[in-house]
């Protein structure tokens, strides 16, 4: 009978620290192909597969995260906007995107739930339009309102992270 507080104790901390941080998934489609050299530019389109507020604020978020990211990380040299002249064709659509507010957050707690946001990636040889990858991320935020992790930012960065990661 000892051991039920422990057990109970030991839950509830697990609950709650899983509370307080964000994380990413990722769902390989198709395999990459080719090496990516760090030399070579992207051609960069982000879009939202539903008209939403929450999806089109963060497909403007996610995009000005990639083009800073995948330079400064060294996954490619150059990224370009759509259409443009580049080694790499890259097309990302924002599948789902919930924001809960700030103000929610705070009264309802853990229980008004995370961040989320989930999108399709697919990388194209723009000379030779062959698939080099496909693959589907997902970016979700802590949900205890304190949390640094708790913004919707976090969510996308944790999408950003599996992106870069699919691509290396």
């Amino acid at each position: 009978m000892n051991r039920v507080p422990k057990i109970i104790g030991l839950l509830f901390l697990l609950v709650w620290m899983n509370a307080c941080t964000s994380s990413g998934t990722i769902q390989i489609a198709k395999q990459k192909t080719v090496s990516i050299s760090p030399r070579s530019t992207v051609s960069l389109s982000v879009t939202a597969a539903l008209p939403s507020e929450d999806a089109r604020e963060v497909t403007n978020r996610l995009k000005a995260q990639l083009f800073g990211r995948l330079v400064s990380e060294a996954v490619f040299k150059q990224v370009l906007q759509p259409g443009e002249r580049a080694n790499y064709r890259m097309d990302i659509k924002v599948l789902y995107a919930e924001e809960v507010s700030q103000g929610a957050r705070i009264f309802l707690g853990i229980l008004a739930g995370p961040n989320k946001l989930t999108a399709s990636v697919s990388l194209y040889d723009q000379a030779a339009d062959n698939l080099i990858t496909a693959f589907e991320v997902g970016g979700e935020s802590a949900t205890h309102p304190y949390s640094t992790e708790s913004s919707i930012d976090d969510a996308i960065r944790e999408a950003v992270d599996k992106i870069i990661l699919a691509l290396r």
